[in-house]
């Protein structure tokens, strides 16, 4: 395994990026931080699973350290589940993550990792994006949705929304472009002292199911 000429420190700043992943993905980190967390750690095995620009299977290939891409599995505490996931990509680096099989009336909100639990959790279909306001690849693949035969959109985003005048604008614009393609549309609303979906559901539904 290369190993890379830097001391990996609790605080780290590389006036580089690097080369490796997509650097327009909103949240992505610079390569070199990866190939040194290898070059630390030297793990057996690598799994990101919030491996959206790529950067983390760049950086393992160019370490010669053993990855696995896998974007299709959930895991949560002690569980490792395959599902049905599928990910629509342009060069832009947002994505649209489709957890379940298209249906009827799908679920819409942000976080892939989190959308995940969900479907896990409760066996419905979800779409994730990054954010709100993060709709260019959802407005893609909305005929794609029409053609599988979704037709009502619930959107399910972190309860902040409901303060949150950035968000809300978002919120709107999302509406909007539900709206002029044809779906019908609703929001989901919880106790707001969980801020996802996925927290509500894990306290007051998939624990229940557990005990």
């Amino acid at each position: 395994m290369n190993k890379p000429n830097r001391n990996l420190t609790s605080i780290v700043s590389y006036p580089e990026r690097g080369t490796g992943g997509n650097n327009r993905y909103r949240g992505n980190c610079s390569p070199k931080l990866i190939e040194d967390l290898i070059g630390f750690f030297k793990p057996a095995e690598i799994c990101d699973y919030m491996c959206g620009s790529g950067t983390t299977q760049d950086a393992a290939h160019s370490m010669k350290a053993p990855v696995k891409p896998n974007q299709e599995q959930l895991m949560m505490g002690h569980l490792l589940e395959p599902i049905a996931a599928y990910w629509y990509q342009q060069k832009t680096g947002n994505t649209v993550h489709i957890a379940g099989k298209p249906r009827n009336m799908v679920q819409l909100t942000e976080g892939p990792l989190n959308e995940d639990a969900i479907d896990y959790m409760t066996g419905t279909t979800d779409l994730a994006v990054a954010g709100v306001n993060s709709l260019t690849q959802l407005e893609l693949i909305l005929p794609q949705l029409h053609e599988q035969g979704v037709e009502r959109i619930m959107t399910a985003f972190d309860m902040d929304f409901m303060e949150n005048p950035h968000v809300q604008g978002g919120y709107r614009t999302l509406v909007s472009l539900l709206s002029d393609a044809g779906f019908r549309y609703g929001t989901y609303l919880w106790d707001p002292r969980y801020k996802g979906l996925d927290d509500y559901v894990w306290e007051h539904c998939f624990q229940r199911q557990l005990s």
